[in-house]
C-alpha cells in the first residue's frame, strides 16, 4: 500500500499534550536495514509491535509494508539493530483529521514532529494553529536518518539581531500573511516557510518604506501563491466586515 504524508515541525507552547495523555504511546524503533531508498524498521509501539518495509520516497509518497509480530521477537529484533531512537507519540483530532505529534527523546531531545497521512498528495486539509515549518522533503528529519545523525549534533545557527525597521517590516508582513511562518535571517533575506524568497533583502531604508514592502508582499504571493490564495482573501476579507 501507498503511505503518502506529510511533515511539520511543532510549537509545544501551542498546544497541551497533557489534555491527549490517553491517546500517547511510547515508541522504540531501529532499522534492520537501509540502503538505496528501502528500509527494514523494527518498532514496538507500547503493548504491540511491529515490522515495516518502506520503499524509496517519490515526493511525499512511498510504498509501505507493515505486519504485527510479537513483542518479543521485536525485542529480540531490535538487539540486532545498530543503534534505536524512542519518542512518545500522541495522536491529536484536528478539523475532522488525526495527527500524529512524535516528541523524540534521547540524542534527538528536542525535536517535535507533527505528522498527517492522506490520501492523495493534493488532499487539502487544514493546518492546527501549532504546526510551523513543513519539513516534508527534507531527508534529515526522517527517522532513518534521524538514529546516526541525531538533532543534537546538529550546527545550531547564530543568533541574529534585527534592526529596530527589520522588526517593524517583520510585524507588517506578519499581519499581512497570518498563516505563513516568516522570518528575517541572515544576509537580510525574508524566510517564509523556512524557504529564502529569492531577490529579497530587508535593509535599513525607511524612506522608500512603502515601495520596499510593497514589493516584498508581491514576491511572497508570487512565491507562496498555492498557499496563499486558500486563505488569503478569507482572512482580509474577514478584517473588511
Amino acid at each position: 500500500m501507498k503511505e503518502i504524508e506529510r511533515k511539520f515541525l511543532v510549537d509545544l507552547t501551542k498546544v497541551d499534550l497533557t489534555k491527549h495523555e490517553e491517546l500517547t504511546t511510547n515508541i522504540e524503533q531501529g532499522y534492520l536495514a537501509k540502503g538505496s531508498g528501502l528500509t527494514l524498521r523494527i518498532r514496538i509501539q507500547d503493548s504491540k509491535a511491529f515490522i515495516t518495509i518502506k520503499g524509496k520516497t517519490k515526493n511525499i509518497s512511498r510504498d509501505e509494508y507493515e505486519y504485527e509480530i510479537p513483542v518479543d521477537d521485536a525485542k529480540e529484533l531490535l538487539k540486532l539493530c545498530d543503534k534505536t531512537i524512542t519518542k512518545k507519540r500522541t495522536m491529536i483530532k484536528f478539523n475532522k483529521k488525526y495527527w500524529s505529534i512524535d516528541v523524540f527523546d534521547g540524542d534527538n531531545e528536542g525535536l517535535v514532529i507533527a505528522e498527517i497521512e492522506l490520501k492523495s498528495e493534493d488532499q487539502k486539509f487544514s493546518l492546527p494553529p501549532w504546526v510551523t515549518k513543513e519539513v516534508s522533503n527534507e531527508d534529515k528529519y526522517y527517522n532513518c536518518n534521524l538514529i546516526n545523525y541525531p538533532f543534537k549534533k546538529w550546527v545550531e545557527p547564530k543568533p541574529f539581531e534585527l534592526s529596530e525597521y527589520q522588526k517593524q517590516v517583520l510585524t507588517e508582513l506578519r499581519e499581512e500573511f497570518p498563516l505563513l511562518n516568516i522570518e528575517i535571517g541572515t544576509g537580510d533575506r525574508v524566510i517564509v516557510n523556512g524557504d529564502i524568497i529569492k531577490g529579497v533583502i530587508v535593509t535599513d531604508n525607511e524612506r522608500d518604506h512603502d515601495m520596499n514592502i510593497a514589493f516584498i508582499m508581491d514576491e511572497i504571493k508570487f512565491e507562496h501563491g498555492k498557499r496563499v490564495d486558500i486563505f488569503y482573501n478569507h482572512f482580509h476579507s474577514k478584517k473588511k466586515d
